[in-house]
């Protein structure tokens, strides 16, 4: 099973890809970063700009396409505090559904930094 993680930061965007083998051990196979830096909209203007979102969409697109070339079967994506603490975080990921497919889950600081750990 190929499966996606997809880290929506305050600074940058982090897509990862593994396969899981029978023995339980996971493959990496690809090992993305791009810079768009949420937290500069988030915690000077409080919600993020348009054109903020149109680099994030960009690169959720790039990235949905390396997903789609290497027939991941689930992706999950989630958003950490700057896409949580900015005032039209539910007009973005609905949004970024709409155009190119992925959910994204907010997820608060524990579950942040249990995910982190367990990682």
């Amino acid at each position: 099973m190929r499966l996606a993680s997809i880290d929506i930061g305050s600074n940058a965007i982090r897509l990862f890809i593994g396969q899981t083998s029978k023995s339980g051990r996971v493959r990496v196979l690809e090992d993305q970063r791009a810079s768009v830096r949420l937290g500069k909209d988030a915690f000077t203007a409080g919600y993020i700009r348009p054109l903020t979102q149109v680099e994030l969409e960009k690169v959720l697109r790039g990235f949905r396409a390396i997903c789609d070339e290497l027939h991941v079967d689930r992706i999950r994506a989630v958003g950490t505090s700057a896409l949580r603490d900015s005032s039209n975080s539910q007009k973005v990921i609905q949004r970024l559904k709409d155009r190119t497919g992925i959910a994204v889950e907010l997820i608060n600081g524990r579950r942040e930094a249990a995910l982190l750990h367990k990682a």
